[in-house]
């Protein structure tokens, strides 16, 4: 259990921007984000975990002008605290601008799952994963709302896969 609280605590810190600063979060993505050779070389399916604080949606425009260079890849993007439903709203205009792209909403939106859902009826390119979901409701309601639309997925080591 300490471990596990120490893991989450690093875990929300780095989502919350109290870790590691925006400029060595920048640097480290430069290197990271070199998509061609890191990505596409490798027949990588897709671009992710992409975790940002609350209000700061608008700087995923350059993952979706990337990905459509590369091949219109899917964007997996951390939906889950410290994102707000604004933020979320935010993704689906994204995901609205750029409607050859599969947007996969990570952890079902979160604690903004019934928006998640209704997002993901309305936007085409928009998908739910499965993965660090609030309660079996949750689950059964997006799969039977959106059944076609639902990525499994597992949250490890946390949760129960």
């Amino acid at each position: 259990m300490e471990n596990l609280k120490n893991e989450m605590k690093i875990l929300n810190d780095i989502v919350s921007g109290k870790r590691n600063s925006l400029l060595d979060a920048k640097a480290k993505s430069m290197d990271e984000l070199k998509i061609e050779e890191n990505i596409v070389k490798n027949k990588y399916a897709g671009m992710g975990e992409f975790t940002l604080p609350s209000g700061q949606i608008k700087i995923l425009t350059i993952i979706f002008q990337a990905s459509m260079v590369f091949g219109k890849l899917p964007i997996w993007i951390h939906v889950f605290n410290p994102l707000t439903l604004q933020d979320i709203k935010e993704i689906g205009e994204l995901s609205k601008a750029f409607p050859d792209i599969p947007v996969i909403l990570g952890h079902m939106g979160g604690s903004n799952w019934l928006t998640a859902i209704e997002l993901a009826k309305e936007i085409p390119n928009l998908y739910l994963d499965t993965s660090a979901y609030f309660s079996t409701l949750v689950l059964k309601i997006t799969v039977n709302e959106v059944l076609l639309k639902c990525i499994f997925g597992v949250d490890m080591p946390y949760g129960d896969y």
